[in-house]
């Protein structure tokens, strides 16, 4: 069957449109940490090395790449290690996340807003998590596209069903570290709840629909532990989304900021998690409604 699921969802709940969220509040607050400011250039240091190759890689390579990938033909495909190329980009994208992470509470810091140049390779590297969002996405829909007989993106192959189980892994442990439970997450500022949206949205951005997509043309052929946990996944990020809306209404109700702020906040983040809120809320009328009718047959 031809599933409902496609590249078009994963794209639209992209870390980078996240993270831009936050960085818009972040613009309009002036948010900072009052910390040591030996330890804040130690942590600012630090993630900074770690960001540069990457801002690096976003100025000079990034669009030579990721056009290379939409431009290959069935001969290039071939000679390339597809699997590869996603564990590398995972790699970058989970380095990107620890700093973005170290960075977000000292990227206003007390010189004026950019220590060093931290911001341009804050921003820079950003960036560079958006095209390797796509390049891995844009491989796997070449990969469908020049074998259309090939109707798995993810499930069909171990080694890259373990490199997509390990960054989301990765990233639960992140959330499980970082990121509060919803009580605490009640008395988090805004600009937390846009950065812990971005996180989240990361998490199921890269495997989870694609799975999703494998699941729904090939539901009776998955392991049931698999469906299982796919769709445990899918109702995790539904409930967080809604929680992050509802956090949302009530701190912007009660801040104390001018209508101005409020309405980039309201354009920006709220527009953000009302989007995937819908989007999922469609999904759950469609494909993963099927999904479930259809799992419940097998059995």
């Amino acid at each position: 069957m031809q599933t409902k699921l496609n590249s078009n969802t994963t794209k639209r709940i992209s870390f980078y449109t996240a993270i831009i969220v936050f960085i818009a509040y972040l613009i309009i607050t002036n948010t900072m940490r009052i910390i040591d400011n030996k330890k804040a250039d130690n942590l600012i240091n630090n993630a900074k090395a770690e960001l540069a190759p990457l801002s690096q890689w976003y100025k000079e390579d990034s669009t030579k790449e990721l056009e290379s990938i939409q431009n290959l033909t069935k001969e290039s495909f071939d000679a390339l290690n597809v699997n590869a190329l996603i564990y590398q980009n995972l790699q970058d994208i989970k380095k990107m996340i620890d700093n973005a992470g170290i960075l977000k509470d000292f990227i206003f810091s007390y010189s004026n807003g950019d220590e060093n140049g931290a911001w341009e390779i804050f921003a820079n590297a950003i960036k560079a998590v958006e095209v390797k969002d796509y390049i891995i996405i844009d491989l796997l829909d070449k990969e469908r596209a020049l074998y259309p007989n090939q109707t798995y993106y993810i499930l069909h192959d171990k080694e890259r069903v373990k490199y997509l189980d390990d960054f989301q892994s990765f990233l639960e442990t992140y959330i499980a570290n970082n990121v509060p439970d919803f009580s605490k997450q009640e008395k988090a500022s805004l600009h937390e709840v846009a950065f812990y949206y971005a996180v989240n949205a990361n998490y199921y951005s890269l495997g989870l629909f694609h799975t999703l997509a494998d699941i729904e043309e090939h539901t009776c052929d998955i392991d049931r532990v698999v469906v299982r946990k796919t769709l445990s996944r899918y109702e995790l990020l539904q409930r967080t989304i809604k929680s992050y809306l509802s956090i949302f209404n009530k701190k912007i109700a009660t801040s104390s900021f001018n209508e101005e702020q409020k309405k980039i906040l309201t354009t920006t983040l709220k527009v953000e998690l009302n989007n995937l809120d819908k989007m999922l809320d469609e999904l759950e009328v469609t494909s993963i409604s099927d999904i479930k009718s259809r799992f419940k047959e097998c059995q």
